[in-house]
């Protein structure tokens, strides 16, 4: 009975981490997308990167603090 419980919890595990691993895979080429199209957009001039660079400096320090 403990073998069996305890295989079937490994397969339970081992595909719960496989769906995580697919699904972090998709989620970072959907976002990359999005992220490059932002900072182009946010960085077409010198002057706009560096107000997107303060304003995203500012809001990491407020985030992990």
């Amino acid at each position: 009975m403990g073998k069996e419980l305890f295989s079937l919890l490994a397969v339970f595990i081992t595909l719960f981490l496989f769906g995580i691993y697919i699904l972090r895979a998709g989620l970072l080429q959907t976002g990359m997308d999005r992220v490059k199209i932002a900072l182009l957009k946010m960085t077409s001039s010198p002057l706009k990167g560096l107000i997107a660079g303060l304003y995203l400096q500012l809001f990491f320090r407020a985030v992990l603090l």
